[in-house]
């Protein structure tokens, strides 16, 4: 019937990326497409969503003025969500029925080519955040001028040796994963990366548990997988935050003879909540992982470089540390051929995630402040809240 659809986080994988009709993730972590046409969307159909504020942009992406939402659950609960109409069932024997009734009244959605069209735009922008690499010569400060990038990357490259982005990492993993692989990820940055950017290529080859950003899950749940579906390659991708929250389930992987890809962000931050800090008119506050300094007396000393190989290693796992995309490719194809668990140590420049797309998420902030920062954001946070819609 042409109606395009979008993937929340658990929706996604259930549908491959490349589907003619797939716009990809919606919401506070939505893509560039999706988000484009649930501004214009006149009827969203909620197929098992519980429009939760990452999905819904708090209440404010879908801007139609006589929006209405069709909301297939099993659960009462979620099916009452703003104020839509009631399909409380199967999702399966919902659309079926719907279909039939839409068939026999020769149904075609008026999207027409803007399905297309916002595909296309998404594509090259997946592919431009990809292949987005830093050096001296293109550094371009963004738009958040309240930290000193360039000194800071500077500081990482010292440590580390490297000038890797997360972004391109993450197109070099989509391109050189194989195709029936399963990516795990939960907490911080990635999964907003991976909603936004990632290309699914294989069905169920996507799983995110994103519900209360649980640090620590992404072993434990690789494992899970991979007990479940042992002929497929999984893929823990986890930032250091999160792994440093619980990592001991990779004994267990070695235990069980149940072989576990790991590939660990390093970026020397809990990066997610360091940008929150940052975005809403504060300074960092114990998020980056530094050393204490002597005089200032606070956690604003060098960073604290951490060898997680060796911690991977003296489990058992076979390891890497990688600086360059070169590198990367040849640690991926190495792991592959192991059968013992694995972990790629991946050092990656902070503040190198990718962007917001036309979405806004209420995150509660000081009202009343002598920063002018800070009021400016209150401000903002008003007039969105003002925006979103009253259900």
């Amino acid at each position: 019937h042409q109606i395009p659809f979008a993937e929340t986080q658990a929706g996604k994988g259930t549908l491959v990326s490349d589907h003619l009709l797939n716009v990809g993730g919606v919401g506070e972590t939505g893509c560039l497409a999706a988000n484009l046409l649930a501004k214009e969307a006149d009827l969203v159909i909620g197929v098992g969503t519980r429009y939760t504020d990452f999905t819904t942009a708090s209440k404010w992406i879908f801007q139609h003025p006589d929006v209405s939402f069709l909301n297939i659950n099993v659960s009462n609960f979620d099916a009452y969500k703003l104020d839509g109409v009631q399909l409380v069932a199967d999702a399966r024997e919902a659309l079926t029925a719907l279909d039939a009734r839409l068939a026999a009244q020769g149904f075609r959605s008026e999207w027409g080519a803007q399905i297309e069209q916002a595909q296309s735009r998404l594509l090259k922008e997946t592919q431009r955040v990809y292949q987005a690499a830093y050096s001296e010569e293109n550094f371009v400060p963004e738009i958040d001028d309240s930290i000193d990038r360039e000194a800071l990357f500077a500081e990482f490259n010292r440590l580390t040796g490297s000038f890797l982005t997360q972004s391109s990492v993450l197109g070099a993993l989509n391109e050189q994963l194989p195709e029936d692989a399963v990516i795990v990820a939960a907490a911080g940055s990635l999964p907003g990366d991976l909603q936004r950017v990632w290309r699914t290529k294989a069905h169920n080859g996507y799983h995110v548990e994103y519900g209360y950003s649980c640090m620590g899950y992404e072993i434990n749940a690789a494992l899970g997988v991979k007990l479940a579906e042992p002929q497929r390659e999984v893929y823990a991708l986890v930032g250091d935050g999160s792994f440093m929250m619980l990592h001991s389930e990779l004994v267990t992987s070695i235990q069980e003879k149940a072989k576990i890809n790991v590939v660990l962000f390093d970026n020397m931050t809990n990066g997610c909540i360091n940008n929150l800090q940052l975005e809403h008119g504060m300074d960092s506050f114990t998020t980056e992982f530094r050393f204490r300094d002597a005089e200032s007396g606070k956690l604003d000393g060098g960073f604290i470089p951490v060898d997680f190989a060796a911690i991977a290693a003296g489990y058992g796992c076979k390891t890497w540390r990688v600086t360059t995309l070169e590198e990367l490719g040849l640690a991926l194809e190495a792991a592959r051929k192991e059968t013992v668990s694995t972990l790629i140590d991946v050092k990656v420049l902070p503040k190198t995630m990718v962007h917001k797309y036309f979405s806004w998420w209420h995150v509660g902030g000081a009202q009343v402040s002598q920063s002018e920062r800070i009021d400016a954001v209150a401000k903002m946070l008003k007039e969105h809240v003002d925006q979103a819609r009253k259900y």
